[in-house]
């Protein structure tokens, strides 16, 4: 009996340094019976002509141009030409282990699961030093138990990211799941909240069987991200209102959600500080703040979980609250000063 197809989507944009390797821990899987959807929109190195030199020496890989940008776009796209009854999802510079696509159908037809989670290594190299992190969930989730026990998987930094899963393409294709090309920052989450919303069974396994690189030109750190407010709070939105799906909310899914609403916000006055950002004195800034001020979610969060903040998340949220912008200065002014324009 043959074997269902898999698609594996791979977004592809200046990635000529790692292309070569991440394409062949996708084609020397011990799934033989797949195909590798590249999707490029505009590279300006040689991501291009590997793909293509790619495709012309195995049958399996596909290339797509698109001409809208962003990773969100590209995979799309990639969901769109998908002919796989199975959907899993890359990044250009990462590496799946040798036999993750068949350890994960194998438990998706074995459970007659319609989500199946496998664990991940997050290789941290910003730093010159690389670190090692595993994160990773041995469970078996059978319809609203996914909801009772979402803190869980939330906290265990497996719904986070679309690469260490593994989709059914009939859902997606069923219940339109796209991700929300308008955002640079929580497209994956969001995307696999929608999902779970469609999943019955979802099967999480420990072992990990994607390695993650964090790199320093890709790091959030050192990244600006324009709307970074707007993105996070419809997250976390969208993060609530699957949690509230279980009446009352999990006690640990609420702290959860708070804990990151207070986090988000800490971010987000940080981000004012960027050059990116356009803010060319302290007024601008202040007025950006009594902006965020506005938002009567962050004031609840943290008075909520108080007694877990830091000394400078309450001195923020106390300033934030009395309009006290000056004392919330100092905190982000020095840091950023001197980043240059990226």
């Amino acid at each position: 009996m043959e074997k269902e197809c898999v698609s594996v989507i791979v977004p592809v944009y200046n990635a000529e340094d790692f292309l070569m390797d991440t394409s062949k821990a996708i084609l020397d899987q011990t799934y033989e019976n797949l195909e590798l959807i590249f999707v490029e929109n505009g590279s300006t190195d040689r991501t291009l002509e590997i793909c293509e030199n790619l495709a012309e020496a195995d049958h399996r890989v596909k290339v797509l141009h698109i001409d809208r940008t962003g990773v969100s776009a590209a995979r799309n796209a990639g969901i769109e030409a998908a002919q796989g009854k199975y959907i899993a999802f890359s990044d250009s510079d990462d590496f799946m282990k040798t036999n993750m696509i068949q350890t994960m159908v194998s438990a998706m037809e074995e459970r007659k699961a319609d989500l199946v989670i496998c664990g991940f290594r997050h290789m941290d190299s910003v730093s010159g030093n690389e670190i090692e992190t595993i994160y990773g969930l041995q469970h078996e989730f059978f319809n609203n138990e996914k909801y009772l026990h979402l803190d869980m998987m939330l906290r265990a930094q497996i719904l986070h990211a679309v690469w260490n899963k593994l989709f059914q393409r009939e859902k997606i294709m069923k219940y339109k799941i796209r991700f929300r090309e308008s955002m640079q920052i929580g497209e994956d989450l969001t995307f696999n909240l929608d999902y779970l919303d469609t999943a019955d069974t979802v099967f999480c396994i420990s072992k990990p069987l994607y390695d993650h690189y964090l790199k320093r030109s890709g790091s959030i750190t050192n990244t600006f991200r324009p709307n970074y407010y707007k993105q996070q709070k419809f997250m976390l939105d969208r993060m609530f209102e699957s949690l509230s799906k279980v009446d009352p909310i999990q006690e640990d899914g609420k702290e959860y959600y708070e804990l990151a609403y207070v986090d988000m916000m800490s971010a987000a006055i940080s981000y004012l500080f960027y050059p990116q950002a356009g803010l060319k004195n302290k007024k601008a800034v202040y007025d950006e703040m009594k902006e965020l001020r506005k938002d009567r979610e962050y004031f609840r969060c943290a008075k909520s979980q108080w007694d877990q903040l830091s000394l400078k998340e309450k001195i923020i949220a106390q300033s934030l609250k009395n309009k006290c912008y000056g004392l919330i200065y100092p905190f982000y002014c020095w840091k950023h000063r001197e980043k240059k324009t990226e």
